[in-house]
């Protein structure tokens, strides 16, 4: 029989159900007695029956464990409430969930309780009593004088016409979705529209049994928390918490996009709806209890529906429709112009800035500070458009004596300084020379980063976003072995696969003598190996390690400055291919000493033609300095600018190279 036919209508004191015109057997309370399936009565159940001990309905449960883990396996069942053959057994609370009872019908033939459910939804029999029923939302036994429509709608637990507009909780019917194909690829647009259609016309009840149509009426899925998610990834099947990895990929939870989930297996999923401008706290869709609902949490401190939000492991649906990745957009109009952070020895220092006419630097006005100690910064100096005005800013990172740092900026360059930013107790001599800026989440606005070495082998990066007026801590990478000390200040940023979104790589130094560039995606992506060498040293490289879209793909290469021991060096140059970086041509130096450079090498496109190039501040031994750039970083090198008497001991490695 298909229960898509079945229709409620009353006669006389009795409710019938009707399929093709045959009358069903009466099973609704009838003088007192029940009718039990098989023709017994209750009396004679009761007869044969005394009411469960909770020892005796725990067995009943272990026997025939639930198949959802919204209230687990619980070791204690308290306070039976029983009107034969039905029972129910109060559940100790375990974390947000309504859930508090175990329902149990006695199956005559095995002769035990089987457990239908936990908490308030699930099956809603007529053959049960009134005081058991109550106990279910949604579950209204209907009075023998009660009158009901000829029309009443199909219950949502059972099969409708297919021909049947779907109906939400307010009547109307649900609007169309976006036609995925079932168990096909889909859009986050169509999960988060799916999964809000359960939010807008709820499914029913919880229940780890009972089924319910999707918004657009194509299939059923169980009302609990993964049968949400089977339902949201219109699913041709209905995995528990345990078998969902077989849908999904593992995923950093910094990547967590629309449609993706955090899940606790044998436990407990919630499906991820969107980030909150934080970036550390989130909404999620959820349903651990009637109804189905969104929340908002923090992705990793405190709880999730009462687990730990550190218990929770990100995946993704193996079959999301990913739109075509857009082209990284086009770089500013305008020319890229140096700027060294001075110090003048008194505790103060000054800002010396240079603009670009195309082919050399030219001075401009310069900004002195007031008390300023560049030793408490070294040289964690670096540039980019933190406020998204389309002209850069620099930042450096400044450990002040009580312990704490701050983060100050200048904008475009020239402003008086402000502090965006300052931390707890942090101790920056673990970061040494390691602070990048870089648009991570594209949003336009660059944001720092710093690598920490946290002494035991293994690192962190520490992560801010960019309002616009401050910088706001968001979710850390950490490492698992991964040595800074093979690092040193070789860490740099740029969008490396071309997805509009930066990323950090770092050259690593391994014990074998080869070397390897390790790329973190968007900055908070597991780090994978883009390049490894063969027999190379990089303590001929120092920290002159830069990132540059020199050859125009809009993807930045690296390149390093290696010298060669006899006076002269060798700029080493990649191609990335967006997921490796491969060997390209080289430029060997005539007589060039890179011990008068030290790591004063920056990237940046100082004459305007989409491509950048590569500056590097020189020390003569008569006291001047020059500014040496390679044009797209492989052109022989020109002289763009030579100084008047300037120490450059005195900047250290703080250059930077900005469209200010």
């Amino acid at each position: 029989m298909r229960c898509a036919d079945v229709r409620k209508r009353q006669t006389g004191r009795k409710t019938v159900r009707e399929s093709g015109g045959r009358k069903l057997a009466t099973v609704l309370m009838l003088t007192g007695a029940l009718a039990i399936p098989g023709g017994l009565p209750a009396q004679a159940a009761a007869a044969a029956l005394v009411c469960p001990t909770p020892a005796t309905l725990l067995a009943g449960l272990r026997a025939d464990p639930l198949t959802d883990e919204a209230a687990g396996n619980p070791a204690v069942l308290e306070s039976v409430s029983c009107a034969l053959p039905w029972a129910t057994a109060v559940v100790p609370a375990e974390g947000e969930y309504d859930a508090s009872f175990v329902l149990f019908r006695y199956e005559d033939v095995a002769q035990r309780w089987k457990p239908l459910n936990v908490g308030s939804g699930g099956v809603c029999d007529e053959s049960m009593p009134a005081e058991i029923a109550a106990q279910l939302d949604g579950c209204q036994l209907n009075d023998p004088g009660d009158e009901l429509p000829d029309d009443d709608p199909v219950d949502e637990t059972e099969e409708a016409p297919a021909s049947q507009a779907p109906q939400g909780s307010d009547g109307g019917a649900v609007s169309a979705l976006a036609a995925s194909a079932i168990g096909g690829p889909i859009t986050r647009a169509e999960i988060m529209q799916r999964a809000q259609g359960w939010v807008d016309h709820q499914p029913g009840p919880y229940s780890q049994r009972a089924f319910s149509w999707d918004p657009p009426h194509t299939r059923k899925y169980r009302r609990d928390c993964s049968g949400l998610v089977g339902m949201a990834w219109h699913l041709n099947a209905d995995p528990s918490t345990r078998t969902l990895h077989q849908f999904s990929n593992q995923i950093n939870k910094a990547d967590l996009q629309p449609g993706d989930i955090l899940n606790i297996a044998a436990k407990h999923v919630v499906l991820f709806k969107s980030w909150k401008t934080d970036r550390r706290h989130f909404t999620y869709y959820t349903f651990g209890s009637t109804p189905v609902k969104i929340r908002t949490a923090a992705i990793d401190t405190g709880t999730i529906d009462s687990h730990r939000a550190t218990s929770y492991v990100a995946r993704r649906y193996t079959k999301i429709a990913q739109p075509a990745t857009p082209p990284a957009p086009p770089k500013p109009v305008g020319r890229d112009a140096p700027t060294v952070a001075y110090d003048q020895g008194d505790g103060t220092m000054r800002m010396y800035r240079w603009l670009s006419g195309g082919s050399s630097f030219n001075r401009t006005t310069d900004y002195d500070s007031g008390s300023f100690r560049l030793t408490a910064v070294g040289d964690r100096m670096a540039s980019g458009d933190v406020d998204g005005d389309g002209k850069d800013d620099i930042v450096m990172a400044y450990q002040h004596s009580d312990g704490t740092f701050s983060f100050y900026v200048w904008r475009n360059g020239n402003s008086a300084a402000r502090v965006w930013y300052t931390s707890g107790s942090f101790n920056l001599n673990n970061v040494a020379g390691r602070l990048v800026l870089g648009d991570f989440n594209g949003d336009r606005k660059a944001e720092p980063a710093v690598a920490y070495d946290q002494g035991d082998g293994t690192m962190r990066v520490y992560r801010w976003l960019s309002d616009g007026n401050s910088f706001n801590r968001t979710s850390d990478y950490d490492s698992g072995a991964f040595r800074l000390s093979a690092v040193g200040d070789r860490m740099a940023a740029g969008d490396v696969n071309g997805d509009g979104k930066d990323d950090i790589v770092m050259a690593y130094q391994h014990s074998d003598g080869t070397f390897s560039f390790y790329v973190w995606r968007n900055g908070n992506s597991a780090a994978s190996v883009w390049y490894t060498s063969g027999s190379f040293g990089l303590s001929r490289v120092g920290g002159r390690l830069v990132l540059g879209d020199f050859n125009g793909d809009r993807k930045a290469e690296p390149a390093v400055a290696y010298d060669q021991g006899d006076g002269t060096m060798r700029v080493y140059r990649w191609l990335s291919d967006g997921s490796s970086f491969n060997r390209t041509s080289d430029y060997d130096s005539g007589a060039f000493r890179l011990s008068a450079v030290g790591d004063r090498m920056a990237a940046g496109d100082v004459d305007g033609d989409g491509k950048d190039d590569i500056v590097m501040a020189y020390q003569h031994a008569d006291g001047t300095f020059s500014y040496y750039v390679w044009r797209n970083g492989n052109f022989a090198a020109r002289v763009w600018y030579t100084s008047g008497s300037f120490n450059l001991n005195n900047v250290a490695g703080r250059l930077v190279l900005g469209n200010w």
